[in-house]
């Protein structure tokens, strides 16, 4: 579900938390179809994040891009991933 509030600075409110690519509105599946976004394939599922769970080595911290909700869970599960790159 994505949500098209705002909140008081007049920032988009999505959910899950990402927005379109000029930032001023929320991500949506529309730009799939036309690849015209940043982000395209994009599922709806879980994703690994690089973080590993304090004192836990076999668990990291995954998030769910379908409701946003962010828990641990064991390393072998397999999820996706997002590949980023350090700033410049």
């Amino acid at each position: 579900m994505v949500s098209d509030a705002l909140d008081a600075g007049g920032s988009p409110i999505c959910s899950p938390t990402i927005t379109d690519d000029s930032g001023d509105g929320c991500w949506d599946e529309s730009c799939f179809n036309t690849r015209s976004c940043s982000f395209f394939g994009v599922q709806s599922s879980f994703y690994w994040s690089s973080t590993t769970i304090s004192g836990n080595p076999s668990g990291a911290w995954r998030v769910d891009l379908n409701d946003g909700d962010v828990a641990g869970d064991v390393k072998a599960v397999t999820k996706y991933v997002w590949p980023v790159r350090g700033g410049q």
